[in-house]
Formats: C-alpha cells, sequence, structure tokens
C-alpha cells in the first residue's frame, strides 16, 4: 500500500528533486483547518492511486523549503515530474478534483 512521504529538508532532494517519476508534495501547516481537512482527501488519494507517489512539507518545520518553491498559502500541491515543478494548485478540493488535477497535469508532463 502506497503512503505519504514526510517530506524534509534532508530526504527532499532525494524523494522529490533526484526523483524520475512524478511525485505531488502538499505544503501544509498544522494550524491550517483546509489543510486538516484536505489530510483525510490525500490519504484516500494515496490509497486509491497507487501509482502516485505522495509527499507533504511542514511549511512551520521547514519554512525553506516554502521560499524555495514559492509558497505563498496552505495547503498548495506541487507535482514535480523529473525533479522539476510542473504543475501548482492552492487551496482545498474534493478528492474527484484532486484526482483529476494530478491525472491532467501528468499526462502533460
Amino acid at each position: 500500500m502506497a503512503e505519504i512521504i514526510e517530506l524534509t529538508e534532508s530526504n527532499f532532494e532525494r524523494y522529490v528533486i533526484q526523483s524520475e517519476d512524478c511525485i505531488m508534495v502538499d505544503f501544509y501547516a498544522d494550524w491550517c483547518g483546509p489543510c486538516k481537512m484536505m489530510a483525510p482527501v490525500l490519504e484516500e488519494f494515496t490509497r486509491d492511486h497507487e501509482t502516485f507517489r505522495v509527499g507533504k512539507v511542514d511549511v512551520d518545520r521547514y519554512p525553506e523549503l516554502a521560499q524555495e518553491f514559492h509558497v505563498m498559502s496552505v495547503p498548495t500541491f506541487l507535482l514535480f515530474c523529473d525533479g522539476r515543478v510542473k504543475a501548482r494548485v492552492s487551496g482545498m478540493m474534493k478528492k474527484k478534483d484532486l484526482e483529476d488535477w494530478a491525472e491532467q497535469m501528468r499526462r502533460k508532463q
């Protein structure tokens, strides 16, 4: 079963930048209401779409990563393919909207 990867400054390079696959990264904060509401959606997405790799970055613990990728609000989802940002979307989404966005963006890569 696929799991959400807790991304940190020390493992971001290995899991995201050096990856030849696509990975969706959720930039979130523990205090963020919409982020809390997205957590079960993201877990369900990860469980249902095992071909997608999914990671999370806590912007309070790793503000440098948020700055590097110009994350101004949470939640923000970035899709990285071949180590580069291919797409971004911010705010709450229903699972179907997240699925549609992720699939559409992955096909474009």
